[in-house]
């Protein structure tokens, strides 16, 4: 039973997690003010093995997209203050 742990694949995590934080799960807009936390567990080797830093992108991804949704995500609208003077 192999196991790897989770910086043998740290160059496709890092990759996931930008590729999450760019296009979020939440209208897909850039993910800002959020913190992923993220730990190194042995995973069981077999179809990852098999797919590359392919399939530990996606999955990873995958969870940290779900993660962001679990997590009561909100909107804020942006606000803009503009000042007009002009000498007449």
């Amino acid at each position: 039973n192999s196991t790897f742990a989770l910086d043998s694949y740290a160059t496709s995590v890092v990759a996931a997690v930008q590729w999450a934080t760019k296009e979020g799960g939440f209208c897909e807009e850039e993910v800002q003010g959020v913190r992923f936390s993220l730990k190194g567990r042995p995973v069981v080797l077999g179809e990852i093995q098999r797919g590359g830093g392919g399939r530990v992108i996606s999955s990873v991804r995958r969870s940290l997209l779900k993660a962001e949704l679990n997590a009561d995500p909100g909107l804020l609208e942006a606000i803009f203050w503009l000042e007009i003077r002009s000498n007449k």
